[in-house]
């Protein structure tokens, strides 16, 4: 699981948010990630319901504090 990190969250808009994880997430498609972009992360937020996943046991990553995990709305 790669899990890119975007950092001061609070200080940027939903929209500059929207831009940033578009372009992070490209790179990490793509497999041009770098080590510093995957590492500090304290919460993830974890969608798998965007592919049909309803169930499924979302597992924090070291030294992050939490993961929130979505599935499907039925």
């Amino acid at each position: 699981m790669i899990v890119p990190v975007i950092r001061d969250v609070d200080k940027k808009s939903i929209l500059d948010l929207a831009k940033e994880l578009e372009q992070v997430a490209a790179k990490a498609r793509d497999r041009k990630i770098s080590a510093e972009e995957l590492k500090g992360g304290t919460f993830t937020i974890s969608n798998q319901g965007a592919i049909g996943g309803a169930h499924f046991t979302p597992i924090v990553n070291t030294p992050e504090v939490a993961i929130l995990g979505l599935g499907a709305v039925r």
